[in-house]
C-alpha cells in the first residue's frame, strides 16, 4: 500500500513542516535516537550480515591489536588510504564516537528508505555527510558518496543563506 504525504503536498515552503516530518518517520525507518556524534551508520559488506562489522568494532574498542581508541587528531597529515582494510577506515571515521548504528536484516526487508532524524538538537545533515556513514566494503563507500555528491544538490537559498 502507498503512502501519500499529509494532503497530498508535494510543495512545503512557507508550511509547518511537523506533518511532513512525521510522515516520513511514518513512512521510513527512522533513528529516533541517533546521535551523529556519538555513533556511526554502519554498513556490512555482504548483505546484511552484521557479525563481521560488530566484530571490527568489539576490537577496536577493546583494544585487541594493542592501539589506543583512536582520535581525530591521529589522522591529520596522514589519512586512512580509501582502498584499506575495513579496520583502519572504521578506526578513522569512528573519530572518538564509540558506538555503531548498524544496517541489519530487519531495516534491509522492511524498509526502502532510511531517515536521520536530526533537527531537535540542532544537528543537520546539511554537513560533511561521509563523515556518519561506514561501508565495510571500500567500494560500496566509493559508488555511495559519488551516488550522492553527482545527484544530489541542494537549493542555493538553503546553502547559501
Amino acid at each position: 500500500e502507498s503512502a501519500y504525504p499529509p494532503s497530498n503536498r508535494t510543495q512545503w515552503d512557507n508550511q509547518r513542516l511537523n506533518p511532513l516530518w512525521n510522515y516520513l518517520r511514518k513512512v521510513t525507518k527512522s533513528f529516533e535516537i541517533w546521535e551523529p556524534t556519538q555513533c556511526v551508520m554502519a554498513f556490512p559488506a555482504v548483505g546484511s550480515d552484521i557479525r563481521s562489522v560488530a566484530a571490527l568494532m568489539h576490537n577496536i574498542l577493546v583494544g585487541a591489536d594493542g592501539r589506543t581508541f583512536p582520535r581525530p587528531n591521529d589522522f591529520q597529515g596522514a589519512p586512512t588510504r580509501v582502498d584499506a582494510p575495513p579496520t583502519e577506515r572504521l578506526r578513522e571515521i569512528l573519530a572518538e564516537r564509540r558506538k555503531i548504528c548498524m544496517y541489519d536484516d530487519n531495516m534491509h526487508a522492511n524498509y526502502s528508505v532510511v531517515h536521520f532524524k536530526a533537527e531537535e538538537d540542532g544537528t543537520r545533515l546539511i554537513t560533511d555527510f561521509y563523515t556518519f556513514l561506514y561501508f565495510e566494503d571500500w567500494r560500496q563507500d566509493l559508488w555511495s558518496k559519488r551516488f550522492i555528491r553527482d545527484h544530489l544538490r541542494y537549493k542555493d537559498e538553503i546553502m547559501c543563506f
